[in-house]
This record gives C-alpha cells, sequence and structure tokens, in this order.
C-alpha cells in the first residue's frame, strides 16, 4: 500500500502541487551515519522545517568514497532515490539494506547528498556520510544472524532441522562480547537460550557454552497451562539441572560443533514440579 500510495502522489502531482510557503526548508538531519553491515534495513533521515502546504518532492543520489569505497548494489542497497513528503511531515527516511558478507575488510563509506528540491528550499546539511561498519573483524558479531541447527530427535530418533538465531547486546553495553542469546529452540522463536561467548585471542578461537538449568520461556500445554520450559541435560535415565553444553566455532564461522554426548532436553515444569519432556534434541549440529 505505501508503494502504490507513492507512486499515486507522483502521478498525481504536477508543478502547481507543490507546497508553496517560501520558508520550508529541507535538509539531511545528520552529517554523518555509522552502521553495522549486518544491521539489516536501517534509515538515512531528512528533515523538514516549517509548514508545509503542500507536498515537496527530494531528490537524493549516492557516491563512493575516494578511500574504502561502499559501492552502490554490491556493499548496500537503496530502495528509492526520490521522496514523496505530504504536508505536514516533518521527518522522512532513505531506507537502505546493507550486504552482509563474510569477509574481514575496512569499514565502507559512501554519501547521500539531496540533488534537487521541489516544493522547498534546500537547508544547510546537503549530505550525510554513511559508514558501513564491519562486523566480520569481530567474531562476536559476525555469529549473529540465521543458523541451521540439525538434530536427532532425542524421542523419536528422526533427522531433522529448524532455523535458530544470535542474537547479541549493543556495543558498549556490559555484557558486550561476553553473551549471546539463541532463539528458536523447536521452532518456536519465544524460546530462548542465553549464552556464553568466549574468546580465546591467543588462538583465535570462539567457545560458546550453554549452561543447563536456564528457563527458556513458556508455552501452553493441554491440560496443564502455561508452564516453564527450562533447558536440561541427560545423564543416563535422568535428566540434570547440572552442567554446560559446549560448542567450538569454525574459523570460518560458518559451522558450530558440540560434543555428540550433549542433549538440549526441554523440559516441562509447573511452578517447581517436573511434568516431563516437551522436545529434545541430540547430535546436535550448526551452519550457514
Amino acid at each position: 500500500m505505501l508503494a502504490c500510495s507513492a507512486l499515486l502522489v507522483t502521478a498525481c502531482s504536477n508543478d502547481d502541487d507543490w507546497n508553496t510557503d517560501g520558508n520550508v526548508t529541507v535538509e539531511m538531519k545528520n552529517a554523518t551515519m555509522k552502521v553495522k553491515e549486518n544491521a539489516g534495513m536501517f534509515y538515512v533521515p531528512v528533515e523538514v522545517t516549517g509548514e508545509a502546504n503542500g507536498p515537496i518532492r527530494v531528490t537524493v543520489d549516492v557516491t563512493e568514497a575516494s578511500v574504502s569505497p561502499a559501492v552502490e548494489d554490491e556493499h548496500y542497497i537503496l530502495t528509492t532515490k526520490t521522496l514523496n513528503i505530504p504536508a505536514g511531515e516533518t521527518e522522512v527516511s532513505l531506507e537502505f539494506v546493507p550486504t552482509n558478507d563474510m569477509e574481514i575488510n575496512d569499514d565502507r563509506v559512501f554519501t547521500v547528498t539531496i540533488v534537487s528540491v521541489e516544493g522547498a528550499k534546500l537547508g544547510e546539511i546537503k549530505s550525510t556520510e554513511v559508514t558501513i561498519g564491519d562486523d566480520d573483524s569481530l567474531f562476536y558479531e559476525a555469529l549473529q544472524g540465521t543458523w541451521t541447527f540439525s538434530d536427532t530427535n532425542y524421542f523419536e530418533g528422526t533427522a531433522e532441522t529448524f532455523k535458530m538465531s544470535f542474537v547479541g547486546v549493543a556495543e558498549g553495553e556490559p555484557e558486550y562480547e561476553k553473551t549471546l542469546y539463541l532463539s528458536g529452540f523447536g521452532g518456536r522463536s519465544n524460546l530462548v537460550a542465553e549464552v556464553d561467548y568466549i574468546y580465546d585471542e591467543a588462538n583465535n578461537v570462539v567457545t560458546l557454552e550453554i549452561p543447563y538449568g536456564q528457563t527458556l520461556g513458556q508455552l501452553n500445554f493441554t491440560g496443564l497451562g502455561v508452564c516453564d520450559v527450562v533447558l536440561l541435560g541427560v545423564n543416563g535415565e535422568y535428566v540434570t539441572m547440572d552442567g554446560t553444553i559446549v560448542a567450538t566455532v569454525s574459523p570460518d564461522l560458518r559451522s558450530i560443533t558440540f560434543d555428540p554426548n550433549d542433549v538440549f532436553y526441554c523440559g516441562v515444569f509447573a511452578g517447581t514440579e517436573f511434568k516431563g519432556g516437551w522436545d529434545a534434541f541430540a547430535a546436535v549440529s550448526m551452519s550457514r
């Protein structure tokens, strides 16, 4: 609907429709911005000052930096270079998608510049320099994203796969480069494990540790109602809250290896009472 609306405004507008108030200006909101290449969609804001009595059209162009350039359609995708701003709007954004590679590289830079404005004056900030920060030199950030979780179902003995995601904490937070969150157990996005991230700088090796006994989340079970789902291990004929799952990340960051004897056993607890197993995963590996 948004795309159609933009086309409709463009198709129906003519020179007489634009804002005629001479006190309205348009400019880039920020002179510089930085975003990680694994950020997904990000936004470069354009600011309107004054009270427009009609729409405004802004056209931008992009240029590569002379050093460490970010190349359009290779390192990022810009969804449009024309913004049709309705009267009354004070801020709109250009949408960019950085392309997340798996290579260690310098930060890449490009500049967004307003090249024409219809229905307003151009303000002082004509350009925004955008730096796309590399995330692959930091294993912590490179691990984040979607992975394929492969296992043998502990109860049924059948092979299965599903998608899971690692999410980290923001740079500057105390748990940055210490804690990751792994979501998607059994295909349920609300079941999330806290993962200890350990980087051995001397040997350039990343180890992940997932403690047993932690609550992954809650599910609604027939006859039981809403119960906690707790990550347990298997010790012979018993389940246990003691211990830790340990995994090693490959140097190319494309696979994670677990001890084949480790089991992700998702136990169901009504309060403190153990009610049995919801699901369990053995012979686990992860890849992408």
